[in-house]
């Protein structure tokens, strides 16, 4: 039974480093911003479960992405980083969205000074003792 644990972790590990070297955190983020909240718990859920990886923790947070968005004829530009996305998923309506999203932070600040502070700097804490 042991051997299979080590097993299951040697492959889980593997699996988040081709994870990252595809640079799914950010096509995760990404997916963060559709206006279809399964592909949205989807996205928090992969992020949730690659986060449990410290490289996947500080990419996450140093990956931001732009999207373009076409408003009153207007052509908007936005800027989006996985953990700013993810405080935004937070305040959501729907539960099983709040739920994965919270799950995905959690992760990604568990032992991580990093995300923690940036999370302080961008005032996300005080958002989310609003909330």
């Amino acid at each position: 039974m042991f051997e299979h644990c080590s097993l299951s972790r040697l492959i889980l590990a593997q699996n988040r480093k081709i994870f990252a070297e595809q640079d799914a955190e950010r096509a995760m983020v990404f997916l963060l911003l559709s206006e279809n909240d399964e592909v949205r718990i989807a996205a928090c859920q992969a992020l949730a479960v690659m986060a449990e990886s410290m490289l996947s923790r500080e990419t996450i947070r140093n990956n931001g992405l732009f999207s373009f968005e076409k408003r009153e004829k207007k052509i908007i530009c936005l800027y989006s980083d996985g953990i700013l996305t993810l405080v935004q998923m937070m305040q959501k309506d729907n539960p099983r969205l709040r739920e994965f999203a919270t799950l995905a932070m959690s992760n990604l600040t568990q032992s991580n000074p990093n995300n923690i502070r940036y999370r302080f700097e961008r005032k996300t804490l005080d958002e989310l003792i609003d909330f």
